[in-house]
């Protein structure tokens, strides 16, 4: 489905988002999550996950808005130099993409915001009119994928709470680059 949108919105208080991984964080976070994987299926995993970013630099990109909380830049997933490298390259996607990709942070200074228990979503719009907008939604216990207008509107506002209490998109950015020095 992301092939078909127009514009993707993610929410995400633990990872950064599949579409904004590197090769190397989104192995870690792959192998983690199921240590006993064969290579093969990890390998598949990611061929997939990457293939899925060239919806962020094809002739006719995605419209693609990432908030995730603070603790997604400090979390040393795969270890520091692996959090390093994810770090620049979301600045560099950042710098070098801003007619097409937004990163917003939730600073843990933010006040209460309505995040739906803290699972990480991703809402899909698409530019024919005639079709709904998608969620997906995971947690650690199930996924959902609908299309339900009632459930898209709560996840919608729990997405606005979120993006009035991040940070500027250049804020952000300086944040990021912060972090990403301090490893």
């Amino acid at each position: 489905m992301e092939h078909g949108a127009e514009r993707i919105h993610a929410y995400a208080c633990n990872i950064v988002s599949g579409l904004l991984q590197t090769d190397e964080y989104a192995r870690a976070i792959i192998e983690s999550g199921s240590p006993n994987l064969r290579l093969a299926e990890t390998d598949r995993r990611l061929r997939c996950r990457l293939f899925r970013q060239r919806r962020l630099t094809d002739d006719d990109p995605v419209q693609f808005c990432s908030i995730m909380s603070e603790a997604v830049i400090r979390q040393q997933i795969g270890g520091a130099a692996v959090l390093k490298g994810q770090l620049e390259h979301l600045a560099t996607l950042i710098d070098e993409r801003p007619e097409s990709v937004e990163v917003r942070i939730v600073p843990f200074e933010a006040a209460a915001y309505d995040a739906l228990g803290g699972s990480a979503f991703v809402l899909l719009g698409f530019p024919d009119e005639q079709l709904p907008s998608v969620l997906w939604q995971e947690s650690i216990t199930s996924t959902q994928l609908t299309s339900d207008a009632v459930t898209i509107r709560e996840y919608s506002i729990a997405l606005s709470g979120a993006m009035s209490v991040s940070l500027s998109r250049e804020e952000s950015f300086e944040l990021i680059r912060k972090a990403s020095s301090k490893l």
